[in-house]
Order: structure tokens, then sequence, then C-alpha cells
């Protein structure tokens, strides 16, 4: 049982409980030295009690509002990977004034010069290079990598092996699928999907 202190972050993950991003966040959040995930909060009936590495989904995702004036949590993060959800929900808590903060595994390497924004997730074994720029709600998996001078909006998904080259500029909400990534200064616009094994290029995505 972990001995929550004054001096930890207390963590609301929201969604993904049965679809397993809220697994990887519970774990990236288990090796921190500064939080602590203390609820998952989901919409599917079947996951209302169930516990997820040690984490008890405490109720619906409705239901973190007053979970937060309660004083149940600090902090929220969103688990789900689903982009489109990830907006709505990312708003929703926002205009909710619930905190959003970053969560970011040991393992993973952010550049001190990089510029994070706020509600990202950062895996195991991903990697933000210096002088790039990460705006809010992004999901970076495992292994991806976001080489220097890049930027990303919001909203954004990079699964497992993802390689963005340097000086590429992507929009909001662009999903990149397993192994995909982008050549040198490409300007990816918002909404785009990048198939497995896709490599965007300048020729198909000049600046």
């Amino acid at each position: 049982m972990t001995n929550i202190t004054s001096a930890l972050l207390r963590i609301a993950v929201v969604g993904s409980a049965l679809g397993g991003g809220a697994a990887q966040v519970i774990d990236a959040i288990s090796r921190s030295a500064d939080q602590v995930a203390v609820a998952i909060y989901d919409n599917s009936p079947e996951a209302i009690g169930k516990c997820i590495h040690g984490i008890q989904v405490a109720g619906s995702s409705k239901s973190v509002i007053q979970a937060y004036k309660a004083g149940a949590f600090d902090a929220a993060i969103i688990a789900i990977g689903n982009i489109n959800l990830r907006k709505e929900v990312f708003d929703w808590l926002a205009h909710a004034s619930i905190p959003l903060c970053n969560v970011i595994d040991r393992d993973a390497v952010v550049s001190a010069t990089a510029e994070i924004g706020i509600g990202n997730v950062f895996l195991c074994h991903s990697y933000v290079g210096p002088g790039v720029i990460i705006r809010d709600n992004c999901y970076i998996i495992t292994g991806s990598r976001i080489n220097h001078d890049s930027s990303l909006g919001s909203h954004c998904y990079l699964s497992t092996g993802v390689s963005i080259a340097g000086r590429v500029k992507v929009g909001d909400m662009v999903k990149f699928d397993t192994a995909s990534g982008s050549a040198p200064d490409c300007l990816i616009p918002a909404g785009t999907y990048l198939q497995p094994g896709q490599i965007a290029t300048s020729k198909l995505f000049p600046k």
C-alpha cells in the first residue's frame, strides 16, 4: 500500500480503465517521486469498483467534479487514447476548473529546454529533444521520439515507436500510429492520421 504524504501530488486518472490506458498511466505515476495515483474515474459500468494495479475505479467520469470539490485529489490526467474523446474530456475538465497535470515516466527523457503544456502523458523511454514545444493533452507512448526544434499541437497521440525528426511542425489532433513518423522540415496539418509505418516527408507535407 502506497504511503501518501503531503509532498505527493494526488492524481485522479480519467478513462480507459478497461482499455489499457489507465494501467499505463498508473504505472508511470507509480515510478514518480512526487506523484501518486489515488483513484480512477471511468464511464464503463463494468469498470466501477474494479482495481487497476491497486487503484480503484471510484466512480464514473461525471463524479470527478464532486470528488475534486470534496478534496479527493489534487489534479487529473486523461488516460484515453482516442484523440476526439481526449479533447472532449480535456475541455470538460478545464471548464470545470479541475487542474490537469503532466505525467512523465522516470525513464522518459524531456529536455530542459523543451516547453510543455498541461495534461500530457510521456510513457517509458519516450524522448523529447531540445527546443521542442508540446502544447496540451498529448499522449506520447513508449519508445516515441520528438527531435530537436519540432512542435506538437494539442490533443495529439503518438503510438509505440513513433519518430518525429527535427524542425517538424505538427498541428492539433494528429494521430501517429505505430512506427510512423516524419522526416525533417515537414508541416503536418491538424487532424492528420499517419498509418502504421507511414513516414511524412516534405514532399507530402511541405512547409
